[in-house]
């Protein structure tokens, strides 16, 4: 799922989607000082983009086919993505600190920019759990099919030895 053609616009649209929920819910104001509006939107399209990729460079890792691990991949990509995830928001939020020196709200800062950044991951994962199980069923599917056509054909076969034995 990280790797759709149209990834970028689907970033665009998250963050602004993200955007206006914050707003929505005053969850700008939770800082305890004023942020510029555009500012705040480009942290979280910056949040958006680095979870984003950080999970498609995670999937190329975990996903391939080659792989063959104990626990389902997906949980195993989801307990890796918290740790890059966390890793974001403490670098967003530095970097928060070092353009506002907001030294006296650091941990709130970090907080608040760690939970933007779980909940923009938990999203991506619920979506790419569907999009994993989904490709999954049209190969089961695709399978499905292969074998009912090869069943069909060994029957044929065997229908055709029968009327001709000699052949």
């Amino acid at each position: 799922m990280f790797n759709v053609k149209h990834r970028y616009l689907f970033i665009f649209l998250l963050s602004v989607y993200s955007y206006l929920n914050i707003l929505f819910t005053e969850g700008d104001r939770l800082f305890g000082y004023e942020v510029n509006p555009i500012l705040f939107y480009s942290t979280l399209l910056l949040i958006v983009i680095l979870v984003w990729e950080g999970n498609r460079f995670l999937s190329h890792l975990i996903l391939s086919p080659q792989r063959n691990f104990k626990i389902h991949p997906l949980v195993i990509l989801f307990g890796s993505s918290l740790v890059v995830v966390a890793s974001i928001a403490l670098f967003v939020t530095t970097l928060f600190d070092l353009y506002f020196n907001v030294e006296s709200h650091y941990l709130l800062t970090f907080k608040l920019t760690l939970g933007f950044s779980f909940r923009i991951n938990l999203f991506l994962h619920c979506l790419n759990a569907i999009y994993y199980f989904l490709n999954q069923l049209k190969d089961a599917q695709l399978e499905a099919e292969t074998l009912k056509k090869s069943t069909a054909e060994a029957r044929f076969e065997a229908l055709r030895n029968q009327v001709n034995p000699h052949f």
